[in-house]
């Protein structure tokens, strides 16, 4: 079988498997066997073990097309995320589309370390307030972080910002398929120009953010597929990726509540700066710079003095 056949003829699990593969591959995908995987699966409504516990099961003719399709498009460089409309962040299945940015495997490390410092917070101060503890996700996206958040406290509501209508509406989808659709509030608006609207200042436990935090240099350096297919603004931030980052320091204290937490993503190799935005904030004490599992110095945490 080679990568100029026909999927009609293509009639297994492995054998479409194997084919997908090939394809990919050829065209320089840099996973090509991890894609295959996750297309057949999605167009399956299956899992990966379950592809692999039956591999001589016959496919019906039309996933045979739609993997076809799926394949055109993804040697095209769109990515998988995009074709298959969705994405695996911790427990949760997110739903993503082209114009929303696709959550990496790193702003998990954000949603875990985040959720820990707010439970910590919580456990040691009084009752929050009326009715729940409060918290926001600056710039959400596809809403990644407010669901992780509002699904691993039940006590928490997350207001969840985002410029984008797209974003948002994808967030509210996200939230609602993960049971926390009446805790995560979608406000419209630039960073956290939106919570001034709902009066929030002093009053969230916590503030997390996966900011834009690509420099000019890099941008210039980054795969054609990132930045041919997912939202600029998303991803830049200024000559040097920081202008977010300080935005955020500057302003997001005001509306932390005392002890409250905030918590957010960086570039590798950006903390010595950001240790400096964060020194230079007198509200913010108690500094972490946490490493990813790639050893590098991913996510920062502070404390409202």
């Amino acid at each position: 079988m080679t990568s100029g056949d026909s999927t009609g003829s293509i009639l297994t699990v492995n054998e479409i498997l194997n084919w997908t593969s090939s394809v990919l591959a050829a065209a320089g995908i840099e996973s090509p066997r991890s894609d295959a995987e996750i297309i057949l699966c999605r167009f399956l409504s299956t899992d990966k073990t379950s592809i692999y516990a039956d591999p001589s099961k016959r496919l019906p003719e039309e996933v045979a097309c739609r993997v076809k399709e799926a394949v055109k498009q993804r040697s095209s460089g769109v990515p998988v995320q995009y074709i298959v409309e969705e994405t695996q962040f911790l427990d949760h299945l997110i739903k993503v589309k082209p114009g929303v940015l696709i959550p990496r495997p790193e702003t998990e490390l954000l949603a875990v370390e985040a959720t820990k410092a707010l439970s910590e917070a919580l456990d040691k101060r009084p009752p929050w307030g009326p009715p729940e503890p409060l918290a926001a996700d600056i710039g959400t996206g596809a809403g990644p972080l407010a669901v992780a958040l509002a699904a691993a406290i039940p006590r928490l509501t997350v207001y969840a910002t985002d410029i984008s209508p797209e974003a948002l509406e994808m967030t509210r989808e996200n939230a609602e398929t993960a049971g926390v659709g009446d805790r995560v509030m979608t406000l419209k608006g630039h960073m956290v120009e939106p919570l001034k609207d709902r009066s929030l200042e002093g009053r969230l436990a916590a503030v997390v953010c996966n900011p834009p935090y690509v420099s000019e240099p890099q941008w210039a350096i980054l795969p054609d597929e990132v930045k041919d297919h997912e939202p600029r603004e998303a991803l830049m931030a200024g000559a040097e990726g920081l202008d977010r980052i300080e935005e955020l320091i500057a302003e997001a204290p005001a509306f932390l509540t005392s002890r409250g937490v905030l918590a957010f993503e960086m570039g590798a190799w950006q903390w010595p700066k950001v240790l400096r935005l964060l020194d230079r904030q007198t509200k913010l004490g108690s500094f972490r710079v946490i490493r990813d599992l790639a050893g590098y110095e991913r996510i920062a945490t502070a404390i409202k003095i």
